[in-house]
């Protein structure tokens, strides 16, 4: 039995990109609409299997490019500088954040 991966013909590694390609190239080969593919009888399971392995690799694709961006958010927010109390002369020490910086900038 094929893998998703084998029906569309792109390797585990393949990106979304190379995914839609190959799908758009087999899609267009097995299209049951094609009039050149009148002659096939299985032109349409094709069609549909292809279509489904796209479907399913593209949903899987998507949700590591979804998990990847939340950890980088997760990243950034960690590494952003905390604010900093500083002790004045004054009554009440003052706190400066990195954020307030860049906006009096």
């Amino acid at each position: 039995m094929k893998t998703l991966y084998d029906q569309l013909s792109v390797t585990v590694q393949a990106s979304p990109k190379a995914i839609q390609q190959a799908f758009f190239r087999l899609a267009k080969k097995f299209d049951p609409k094609n009039p050149a593919n009148h002659g096939i009888a299985d032109a349409g399971t094709h069609y549909r299997t292809v279509h489904e392995a796209y479907r399913i690799l593209m949903a899987l694709k998507m949700d590591e490019v979804r998990v990847e961006h939340v950890q980088a958010v997760a990243r950034y927010k960690d590494e952003q500088p905390k604010a900093v109390v500083i002790d004045t002369p004054h009554s009440r020490p003052a706190v400066v954040s990195a954020a307030n910086d860049a906006q009096k900038r």
